[in-house]
């Protein structure tokens, strides 16, 4: 009889403990489950949190790009605004004179130069040198070299102009005057080079060459014409 109960109790007593360990089992279980499923959402809000991060860094190289463009465009802007106004110094054919020994004259030329840009020129410098040459220039012809530089002045304003000149170093025979004044076989040339800064301290540079003739007409009048050349005439 005692054994019996004994084993009753036992079984009682598993029956117990078989309850609790379920109801720890049933406890942990539903952990779990909330675990795994604050993971599934923890992992779903990091997956938008990336995507939102993207986005945003899409957006950003988006802008980077649009700001680089918008500072290239404004440079390109300024330099061409730049480029628009800086001065412009060009050298026009104007004639000169031709030898009259009687008079002490030789054969002289006289380029007109010019600002034709919208700011002035400053520290303008220039070189020139007029001579007789065949007419025309053999095309492996050279100038001699230019003389060293010469201060003209100091600033020329927009739309301004100033007279350079360059004189024969001597006197042609008398009888050859007619036919280089008429550019016949011959011609009076200038060639030579001007130096001056624009607004912006850029130093900037102008070349030129041309003949120059001059025509009689019926009426004695005497005009003078000129050509530019093929060759020295540059600028920056």
């Amino acid at each position: 009889m005692i054994a019996e109960q004994w084993v009753i109790f036992i079984g009682l007593a598993q029956l117990v403990v078989f309850t609790l360990q379920l109801f720890v089992f049933r406890d942990q279980a539903q952990k779990l489950a909330q675990t795994v499923k604050a993971a599934a959402e923890q992992s779903g809000d990091m997956k938008e949190s990336i995507k939102q991060a993207t986005r945003a860094a899409t957006a950003m190289e988006k802008s980077a790009t649009a700001a680089t463009s918008a500072s290239s465009a404004v440079a390109q802007s300024v330099a061409y605004v730049g480029h628009q106004v800086r001065a412009y110094l060009s050298v026009r054919i104007n004639g000169g004179l031709y030898q009259e020994r009687s008079r002490n004259v030789r054969f002289e030329v006289k380029p007109l130069l010019i600002n034709t840009g919208l700011t002035p020129a400053f520290k303008i410098r220039y070189t020139a040198k007029a001579a007789i040459f065949p007419f025309p220039l053999l095309d492996d012809f050279e100038f001699p070299p230019l003389n060293p530089l010469r201060a003209a002045f100091g600033i020329l304003g927009s739309q301004q102009n100033f007279v350079m000149n360059a004189m024969v170093q001597d006197f042609v025979p008398d009888d050859e005057v007619d036919t280089i004044k008429q550019g016949v076989g011959k011609r009076v040339y200038i060639w030579g080079t001007v130096y001056y800064e624009d607004v912006s301290a850029i130093e900037r540079y102008a070349e030129f060459a041309h003949n120059t003739y001059w025509l009689t007409l019926p009426d004695s009048r005497v005009l003078w014409e000129g050509i530019y050349l093929d060759r020295h005439n540059d600028a920056s």
